[in-house]
């Protein structure tokens, strides 16, 4: 990834976004899109030239722990993480 121009994200709602390359960033996979080699297998996050691809298995790993943490803070919200959770492959 380039440390200039654009890269196309997807912001909360899912829609896709444009965001400077410098900013921090999660790529997920493109099953549909991509081919051969350019297939990213599991997730890219990324800030400024720092790039690090985790199997999809690591990000869930991390996106729990994450809320584990959000939830400490924001106790009131258990129920709406909770429920998001669910969704996630086990």
């Amino acid at each position: 990834m380039a440390a200039s121009g654009n890269v196309v994200l997807f912001d909360k709602q899912g829609k896709p976004t444009a965001v400077p390359a410098d900013s921090p960033f999660m790529q997920v996979t493109d099953l549909e899109g991509s081919v051969g080699e350019l297939r990213l297998v599991g997730l890219m996050f990324g800030v400024f030239d720092a790039e690090a691809i985790v199997s999809e298995a690591d990000a869930y790993r991390l996106v729990r722990l994450a809320c584990e943490k959000y939830l400490q803070l924001h106790p009131e919200d258990t129920t709406d993480v909770n429920d998001l959770l669910a969704k996630l492959p086990a």
